[in-house]
């Protein structure tokens, strides 16, 4: 004897059934791109912009360096974050010639950082504007690789530092933002907003229809 839960569920597959073969929601199911502006922020967004190149930026790479010790009292915070500090050193450098980056996560989709010189093992920590990075809304670009920082991009051999997201966690200040290494601090360069209606892209998902399993 059929039940009304198995006519429910029966009503249920037919309509799904139609909608499919109309090609009502073909979008949705097909998993298609989303609209452009719900896309994550990537460096595809730099596309058709005149923005900083890492090649204006050298520094002349150091391989084979073997890293200083890290002085543990060139800063305040080094000892509070000495483990992944420590382990990043012995990679050796990464950036900018003889420096080492390191990031760990301060939260859900939160980058903290810091930068270690492998000549001296003095540790430098970035301004508080951009100590912290949010990349909730950040993805890798269509012709990256792995990369180690979701919110940053950089070189070993260039002074150049991209971050993506947003910094200190500011949403008002959410997009590209370029800053250089000066051999003490970093300074800006260039920063592009980009501001998405990210809840309307998050209220569109939450309104699509779902095919009962």
């Amino acid at each position: 004897m059929i039940n009304s839960n198995s006519v429910k569920w029966l009503i249920a597959a037919l309509f799904v059934g139609v909608f499919l073969l109309s090609g009502a929601g073909a979008e949705v199911l097909a998993g298609q791109e989303p609209p452009d502006d719900c896309r994550l922020i990537s460096l595809d967004d730099l596309i058709g912009r005149e923005s900083p190149r890492f090649e204006s930026f050298p520094a002349a790479s150091t391989p084979g360096l073997r890293p200083a010790a890290v002085n543990w009292n060139s800063h305040p915070l080094a000892r509070r974050f000495r483990t992944a500090i420590r382990n990043a050193v012995a990679a050796g450098p990464n950036f900018a010639g003889h420096f080492t980056l390191i990031g760990w996560g301060c939260g859900s989709s939160c980058l903290e950082w810091a930068l270690v010189d492998a000549r001296t093992g003095r540790v430098h920590f970035p301004p508080r504007e951009i100590a912290t990075v949010s990349t909730v809304h950040v993805e890798t670009a269509s012709e990256e690789s792995r990369v180690p920082f979701n919110g940053l991009r950089f070189r070993p051999d260039s002074r150049l530092l991209i971050l993506l997201g947003a910094p200190a966690e500011d949403d008002s200040r959410e997009g590209i933002l370029f800053y250089h290494w000066s051999g003490k601090t970093f300074k800006k360069v260039r920063a592009y907003r980009i501001q998405r209606p990210w809840s309307a892209c998050l209220e569109d998902e939450a309104a699509t229809p779902k095919i009962p399993q």
